[in-house]
């Protein structure tokens, strides 16, 4: 499907993590002119690397997402677009998979979509609620541990991929596959990468597996079963069964080399599935809040819904709630109408005490500078600078990027201190955004740049450097330029001179802005809100 290979490209490559300067559509648009340009590249180098990007998520815990390196990204795609056929008949297996991916509508911002996390409690709800008891479980690592090799597993079986495991084989033909992605990572057969949508496809293949295997395992004890990704839940009519049930999906995981994590592993009776009642309490407050035409009142009820999540935040030791405050009250525009001075504040407050919050802090920081009228720049500046210095310490890639991307488009100066500490940072896309804060005059003249210049050659080209090198000799930055003499720095070459980037500057990585739309754009199944908002179970450890 060549409009599937495209979107997966244009709008499945990239983590939804990353600030909106980064981009691939015009790599989609290339490669879906000059398919022919990567045959060349093949097969040698043998072995690429992507680009990992330590994450915030709930809980104040950490996620590693990958950036692919592009070539790897164009032949996954390329295989699971030509297959995708075979791919859908395998996915309807199922009988359990309420998050089989499907194509998305063109205007929407993933390449496929998935059941939202939002409706898996409701749908457990009416499937199980009418058993006696529910076995939860889900699998640890899902992504870090899929083991490559198992994928032809899946589609030919263990025995048959076992015996031909060419990646060329006629017969055994998602060899391809599992030896695009070992290509990708240095020829790692452990994890495949958590960003792109090719993985949420992958990684529903090989659960469509696992749940035939748990429905032949479990038999007669499995009444009911609902699977979201890799969240299972298991209806039986005993507590028994329900325990049979969790040590079928434990025997099914570990065909796959997988396993059960025990630490999120529980038995409930069908009675105790409730959701979490903080979302409705804080969005009563908000609708109270957004009715309220008195403006002392008004003042008054949004300092204290603030106070109330933050509280309620503190509580669940989980920036969830903030998140979802945010999100809720900029969708219905409530923090541009303020009082504008009352957010300004608790917004800085985010950024200190709940980094899951960065990136809709930055969105909505840079809409009011854009299209609602005064921010107190000093403060900001002061409390960027700050931050930026604090999780340049602490090694956190995603807050890191938003405030660069902050600082580069309000024009906020960086201090030295956290100048010199980004001049040897070790991530290759906070490096290319430091270079483009230099190149602006963000960054002092004085910081050191040898660092970054080091990076740009042929070599990087292949390694996870490959975007520093690409992007600082597209842009003219620094001075050099690889050599362009390989087969990948050929193709490269090709590709600057087709105009293609993955980085925008200027007002191109504002684009997305809009006066009349939110400033944090909808969710689509993106990775970071999965479990911003979960169903909690008066339950006990099985």
């Amino acid at each position: 499907m060549a409009i599937l290979f495209k979107r997966l490209l244009a709008k499945g490559f990239l983590p939804d993590t990353l600030p909106p300067a980064f981009t691939t559509t015009p790599f989609a648009t290339f490669a879906a002119k000059h398919k022919t340009k990567f045959n060349e590249v093949a097969t040698a180098p043998p072995r690429f690397k992507g680009i990992d990007f330590s994450a915030s998520k709930a809980g104040y815990r950490r996620r590693m997402f990958t950036l692919p390196h592009p070539i790897t990204q164009f032949f996954i795609s390329d295989f699971i677009s030509g297959k995708w056929k075979e791919i859908s008949k395998q996915l309807k297996t199922s009988k359990f998979s309420i998050s089989v991916p499907k194509l998305a509508h063109p205007e929407e911002p993933r390449a496929v979509k998935i059941t939202p996390l939002s409706d898996l409690h409701p749908i457990v709800h009416k499937r199980l609620g009418h058993l006696a008891y529910v076995a939860r479980s889900d699998i640890q690592a899902f992504y870090p541990s899929l083991y490559t090799h198992s994928i032809p597993w899946v589609v030919h079986g263990k025995p048959a991929s076992k015996k031909d495991t060419s990646p060329n084989s006629a017969n055994v033909t998602f060899n391809k596959l599992d030896w695009c992605l070992r290509r990708g990572q240095d020829g790692q057969t452990i994890g495949i990468p958590i960003g792109p949508d090719t993985s949420r496809i992958i990684g529903e293949l090989i659960c469509s597996a696992i749940d035939g295997k748990l429905k032949s395992y479990a038999g007669k004890n499995l009444v009911r079963c609902v699977r979201h990704v890799d969240d299972v839940f298991m209806g039986a009519d005993t507590r028994e069964t329900a325990g049979n049930c969790i040590a079928a999906f434990r025997r099914a995981l570990r065909d796959f080399g997988l396993e059960i994590n025990e630490g999120k592993t529980r038995i409930f009776q069908a009675s105790s599935l409730r959701d979490d009642d903080w979302p409705r309490k804080l969005l009563r407050r908000v609708n109270s809040y957004e009715l309220e035409e008195k403006p002392e009142r008004k003042r008054n009820k949004l300092f204290g819904l603030f106070e109330e999540t933050f509280w309620l935040a503190d509580s669940l030791q989980s920036e969830a709630p903030v998140r979802f405050l945010l999100r809720r009250m900029d969708r219905d525009g409530l923090i541009a109408i303020g009082p504008w001075d009352v957010s300004e504040n608790f917004l800085i407050k985010c950024l200190y005490d709940y980094p899951h919050t960065t990136d809709h802090v930055s969105r909505i920081l840079i809409w009011q500078e854009l299209f609602g009228g005064e921010i107190s720049k000093r403060t900001w500046r002061h409390a960027l600078n700050n931050r930026l210095e604090y999780h340049l310490g602490m090694g956190h890639d995603e807050e890191i990027a938003w405030l660069l991307w902050a600082a580069v488009s309000l024009d906020f100066a960086i201090g030295v201190s956290s100048a010199n500490l980004l001049a040897s940072y070790e991530n290759p896309i906070i490096a290319l955004m430091s270079v483009h804060a230099y190149s602006e005059g963000v960054l002092p003249k004085k910081t050191k740049t040898s660092f970054w210049a080091s990076k740009i050659n042929d070599e990087s080209l292949v390694e996870d450097w490959w975007l520093v090198a690409y992007e600082c000799a597209q842009k003219g930055w620094l001075g050099t330029s690889p050599k362009w003499e390989t087969p990948v720095g050929k193709l490269f070459a090709t590709m600057k001179e087709k105009n293609v980037f993955f980085y925008r500057v200027g007002s191109d990585s504002l684009s997305d802005f809009d006066k009349d739309k939110p400033a944090i754009p909808s969710s689509s199944f993106g990775y970071e809100e999965e479990e911003d908002i979960d169903g909690t179970f008066e339950d006990e450890p099985f």
